[in-house]
This record gives C-alpha cells, structure tokens and sequence, in this order.
C-alpha cells in the first residue's frame, strides 16, 4: 500500500476510534509525553544488558524493538502527534 494511502488509514482510525484509537492523531506537541517516551525508550535499552546477564538474551530482540518504537513516539509526540498503531508510526516517520 502506497504510504500516503498507508497514512490517511492511519488518520481515520485516529480521528474515528475514540480515546483508544489505533491509529494516528494529530495533537499539541507535548515535549512532556516526548520526555516519558524518552524514559521509557531508556529503560527498554537498559533491560537489554539485564536480559543478556539473567541468561534472557532472546529478550534482548524485543527490549531493543520497544527502546527504538518508544524513541520514535517521542519524535512524534514532539512534532505533534499520537500514535497507537505500529505500522503507522513507522509510515509517518517515514514519510
């Protein structure tokens, strides 16, 4: 699906789906919610070490994935968005 289809998806079932959409808002930038993504993303890169000390190294895979979607949502909580959705988070980042 082109991104620009992708993207106005993403919007409708932000704007359509209520506080717990799942999709893409477009909100007040809010470098506060940018901030606790931020933390958030930290502690996802710190659980990585945790898992591969604990003998959990499988884990690691996933606590990096989150570290970097969490990264990710505080840009777009920075330039004025919410996302509830993966794929439209990486759409728009994209884009």
């Amino acid at each position: 699906m082109p991104a620009n289809k992708k993207l106005g998806k993403c919007f409708d079932e932000g704007q359509h789906g209520g506080e717990r959409h799942k999709g893409l808002r477009k909100i007040k930038q809010d470098v506060q919610l940018s901030r606790e993504y931020l933390l958030k993303a930290q502690h996802n890169l710190a659980a990585i070490t945790s898992f591969h000390d604990l003998g959990y190294s499988d884990w690691s895979a996933s606590a990096a994935f989150y570290a970097l979607y969490h990264g990710l949502l505080a840009i777009l909580a920075q330039r004025g968005y919410e996302s509830r959705n993966q794929s439209c988070t990486f759409t728009l980042i994209e884009e």
